[in-house]
Order: structure tokens, then C-alpha cells, then sequence
């Protein structure tokens, strides 16, 4: 009878170490998923943080384009005015280049009008003097045309 309550009492003991070692094992297990998770939940907090940051930047780099924007805001009159200075300074810029690159056609206006409102009084300037450099001419008017169709006249919100 000793020996089966010994055996008993070893049984018992056997049985409590080995769920005390399990208990153990999981709650060294637990840690480490624990100490996984706070590494993953901190990498998100700092890269939202880092988004954040950005995000708050960019919104006050979009204030200030605002602001600037809003201090070159013209009045609807100003605005007309500007306007029609804009179409007439194109229409009398295309004049001038068609003139230039092409002389031998003649503009809807009779030559010796648009001579005499661009040219000082004098004797008449022939187109051949004009033919002998318009290689230059047309090298430099379509480079001058092509940056200025590049930049916009007015940086106002309306497009024409």
C-alpha cells in the first residue's frame, strides 16, 4: 500500500510540475507575442505620425499658396481691363509676327497703313532688307514664341 501511494503521491507531483512548466511555457509564449504585437503597434503609430507630419506641411504650404494667391486677386473691372489689354497686345504681337516670317502675304490691313503706324515717316522700307536676316528672325520669333505660349500672362484662376 506505501508503494501505490507513493506512486500515487509521485503521479501528483509529476502532474503539477509538468503544468506548472506548460503554465510557464505559455506565459513565455504570451510575452513574446505581447512584445510582437507592441513592436508592430509602435512602427504604425510612428509611421502615422510620420504621414501626419507631412500631411500637416503640406496643408500649410497650400495655406500660403492661398494666401499669396488671395493678395493677386483682381477686381472684375480690373480684371475686364487687363482682359482686353491681353487679346489686343496677342492680336497686335501675331500682326507683328506674320509680318515678319512671312512678307510676301499681305495682312488683312493694306501694307502702307500697318508701315506707317509702325514705322517712323521716312522713306519706304522695302521687305527685302527684311528678307536678308529673317532666318534669325524666324529662329529667334519661334523660340521667343514658343517660351511665351509657355508662360501665362495673368495668374489668375480663369483660363481664356
Amino acid at each position: 500500500m506505501e508503494r501505490l501511494e507513493e506512486k500515487h503521491l509521485l503521479t501528483q507531483c509529476m502532474t503539477e510540475k509538468e503544468e506548472k512548466y506548460n503554465l510557464k511555457n505559455k506565459l513565455c509564449r504570451a510575452a513574446v507575442a505581447q512584445k510582437k504585437r507592441k513592436t508592430l503597434n509602435d512602427n504604425k503609430q510612428r509611421r502615422v505620425r510620420e504621414k501626419l507630419e507631412l500631411l500637416e506641411a503640406k496643408t500649410e504650404e497650400l495655406e500660403n499658396k492661398n494666401q499669396v494667391l488671395n493678395r493677386q486677386i483682381f477686381s472684375s473691372e480690373e480684371y475686364a481691363c487687363l482682359q482686353k489689354r491681353l487679346k489686343d497686345l496677342q492680336h497686335r504681337h501675331n500682326e507683328f509676327w506674320s509680318l515678319i516670317l512671312n512678307p510676301s502675304i499681305p495682312s488683312l490691313n493694306p501694307v502702307g497703313t500697318m508701315l506707317s503706324s509702325a514705322l517712323p515717316p521716312g522713306p519706304e522700307v522695302s521687305f527685302s532688307l527684311f528678307q536678308e536676316g529673317t532666318f534669325d528672325l524666324r529662329t529667334e520669333g519661334e523660340t521667343l514664341r514658343n517660351t511665351s505660349s509657355d508662360v501665362p500672362f495673368l495668374a489668375v484662376g480663369v483660363s481664356f
